[in-house]
């Protein structure tokens, strides 16, 4: 239960960083270089493993 908890707390953290950007898609979100990314003063750091997880994720996807 507490991991569900902090995945979903994150995606919706994700979703707010993402509103907040004007970021429409997934893709769009992954274009952002990860050095740009951390630079941007609305991003929160504690999402950064959950970004480079569905980043990860998402290439695994699009190779296949």
């Amino acid at each position: 239960m507490g991991t569900n908890s902090r995945l979903l707390f994150c995606s919706r953290d994700m979703h707010k960083f993402m509103e907040a950007n004007g970021i429409t898609s997934i893709q769009q979100l992954f274009e952002i270089s990860i050095d740009n990314l951390v630079l941007m003063q609305s991003f929160p750091f504690r999402l950064l493993k959950e970004w480079v997880s569905l980043r990860d994720k998402f290439n695994l996807l699009i190779e296949n």
